[in-house]
């Protein structure tokens, strides 16, 4: 629930200059989640998948 708490609001510094709106970018995102994990002695790991065709799964 604290880290909820801390991440009630993030910051919209992403912008599309075409469609002339700001946006939050997942860097702000994962800054602003884990500071807070930090704080609360909570760790993440992330792990990505890489897909090798289509039709794979």
């Amino acid at each position: 629930m604290e880290v909820m708490r801390d991440c009630s609001h993030v910051a919209k510094n992403g912008t599309n200059d075409y469609h002339k709106y700001k946006y939050v970018t997942a860097a702000d995102v994962l800054e602003k989640v884990n500071a807070s994990l930090t704080k609360h002695g909570i760790a993440s790991v992330a792990h990505s998948l890489e897909r090798a065709g289509s039709h794979d799964c």
